[in-house]
């Protein structure tokens, strides 16, 4: 008699033997939930920048940034790697310190999630992940213009300016923070969490990751056992 496995189940079981990559690919693609616990990191979905219309309370002034240099495989390719760290240094991009002092995992799979560029992050800092569990933080891409003329401004009748920007010269990092300017005003939306992974789950997982490490590598030793017996009896058969 044949039994049919749930979907959820065989997905589950199949979880525990995806590599990092699957398990990013998964969550991109919806099958598997954000974020995921995966060896000594978390992975989780987080949007790197919004496209359209935005406004900057700091700086006062409404930004448009055009679908069309961010929605390409160019960008997506330009953001796998970046840094991802906790609130913007004062000097807006990182250099040694702020790098040391702030970064907490790196962008790992960046894809295009309708008007938005999002990607599957690697999250390393206990701290952090803790925090992206909670469900409060958003993100905020760090972006640069190394020909300002590639921007231009108009003056709106509010007196506000809007910023037109430009092709980006260069993608330094995303940060983790508290609100981003591509929630657009409402509530943090920039990281996905579904839901926060049970704990004891979390424990079971790993468990059951290092009891299968430790089958697959007997299973091995057994084989290679085997073989070297095989070449033994081969050579004194033929020595």
């Amino acid at each position: 008699m044949k039994y049919k496995i749930h979907p959820g189940a065989a997905l589950g079981l199949r979880r525990l033997r995806m590599n990092e990559y699957e398990v990013a690919k998964a969550i991109r693609d919806g099958d598997l939930a954000s974020p995921q616990p995966f060896e000594n990191m978390l992975l989780v979905d987080m949007r790197i920048s919004g496209t359209g219309v935005s406004y900057r309370p700091k700086l006062k002034e409404w930004v448009y940034r055009r679908p069309e240099n961010y929605l390409s495989n160019d960008f997506l390719q330009r953001a796998a790697g970046m840094p991802i760290i906790y609130e913007h240094p004062d000097d807006s991009v990182l250099d040694s310190d702020s790098f040391g002092e702030r970064v907490i995992g790196t962008m790992q799979l960046p894809y295009i999630k309708g008007d938005d560029v999002w990607g599957i992050a690697r999250i390393y800092d206990r701290k952090a992940i803790d925090d992206v569990l909670e469900g409060e933080l958003s993100t905020s891409p760090s972006v640069v213009f190394r020909d300002p003329s590639v921007n231009y401004e108009i003056e709106l009748q509010d007196g506000k300016t809007m910023l037109i920007e430009g092709s980006p010269s260069y993608v330094d990092h995303l940060a983790v923070c508290s609100k981003g300017v591509w929630d657009k005003g409402g509530e943090p939306s920039g990281i996905r969490v579904d839901s926060a992974p049970d704990p004891r789950m979390v424990a079971i997982a790993d468990a059951v990751e290092k009891l299968d490490r430790r089958l697959t590598r007997h299973l091995i030793a057994r084989a290679v056992g085997r073989l070297e017996r095989r070449i033994e009896v081969m050579e004194i058969r033929h020595g």
